[in-house]
């Protein structure tokens, strides 16, 4: 199979921004606090989340400016024929903005008329979806790229707190190339989980509770993780650093590492602080964060991209991309 590689990646987080104290006191889900004690509740999720600011587009804050800003920004940085572009992947569940497709007025703009718009729903993953497609999608032959956009803007402020994290504003670009580069897509591993939906439909006396499900999220995802490395060839002791969306630090930093029997070190953990849980934007953020704070590599290494997205029924898509990165 086609092993394509990441040529360019670039990311926005909004420098506006929104406290969690004011996330929690104003979200549908505060019914959750035990004892309803904000303030104290607050200081538990920051201490163990690390996440004190979620970003926030301004309300002037021109959403399609800065999109097309960015891809003119990639267009003129890589120097590539936008001719060349054969799939505009639309991430996220942000693809509008009031009455205009963002992805396609971007497919009209740059003429990329040769390239198949490709929405993904999958928010919290769907970027690393598309990397994995782009192994099967993308001609070995000639040369062709795979452009990915996410968005995400919570519009009301009630909705961004999520009970696990909560969630931040930002946009991501991802352009793929067919060609072995810096950064390679080596493999792909999905695993979809729709176990509530079926005992739903097919049990309805028997349903499994939310409480379960949650409590399994975790479990399984350690179980997934070492199923992709295995699937991948390596161990988990291959892996020189694993990418992690930036939900709940202390997830990361003693229950998967406890899980997998690693050391925290392992987990990319630095953009806890600002932000919040942007969806998908934080995988492009950690990968490009991380390469750009070591800009020489003396060797080879393994990066594991991890991330799961759980969705209104809370069935569950687990993904894992396994990259590349070469000495340079």
């Amino acid at each position: 199979m086609l092993n394509t590689s990441i040529k360019y990646m670039d990311y926005f987080i909004p420098q506006t921004s929104i406290t969690v104290e004011e996330v929690i006191a104003k979200s549908e889900e505060k019914h959750i606090i035990p004892g309803d004690n904000i303030e104290e509740f607050c200081k538990q999720f920051k201490r163990e989340s690390r996440i004190d600011e979620v970003s926030s587009f301004a309300q002037e804050d021109d959403l399609i400016k800065i999109i097309t800003e960015m891809v003119e920004r990639l267009f003129c940085d890589t120097g590539i024929d936008p001719s060349e572009v054969s799939y505009l992947v639309g991430g996220n569940r942000v693809l509008m903005d009031g009455d205009i497709s963002i992805i396609h007025y971007i497919h009209e703009k740059f003429k990329l008329k040769n390239a198949v718009i490709l929405p993904i729903f999958q928010p919290c993953v769907s970027t690393l979806f598309a990397m994995g497609l782009s192994r099967k999608l993308l001609n070995p032959i000639d040369r062709e790229y795979m452009l990915i956009l996410s968005i995400n803007k919570e519009i009301d402020i009630k909705d961004r707190f999520i009970g696990l994290t909560v969630m931040g504003d930002g946009i991501s670009l991802v352009l793929v190339e067919n060609r072995p580069g810096l950064i390679n897509i080596k493999d792909w591993c999905a695993l979809n989980n729709g176990i509530s939906s079926f005992s739903k439909r097919e049990n309805l006396g028997n349903a499994i509770s939310l409480l379960q499900i949650r409590s399994n999220i975790i479990k399984n995802g350690a179980c997934f993780i070492l199923k992709s490395v295995e699937q991948f060839g390596i161990s988990i002791d291959d892996v020189d650093i694993i990418i992690p969306p930036n939900t709940y630090y202390d997830v990361w930093d003693k229950v998967y590492s406890n899980l997998l029997e690693i050391d925290s070190s392992k987990f990319y953990l630095d953009n806890f602080g600002y932000g919040g849980h942007v969806n998908d934007v934080d995988f492009v953020r950690n990968i490009k964060d991380y390469m750009d704070k070591c800009l020489y590599r003396e060797k080879d290494e393994n990066m594991l991209v991890y991330g799961k997205d759980i969705i209104a029924s809370n069935d569950m898509n687990y993904q894992t991309v396994f990259l590349e990165i070469k000495k340079n």
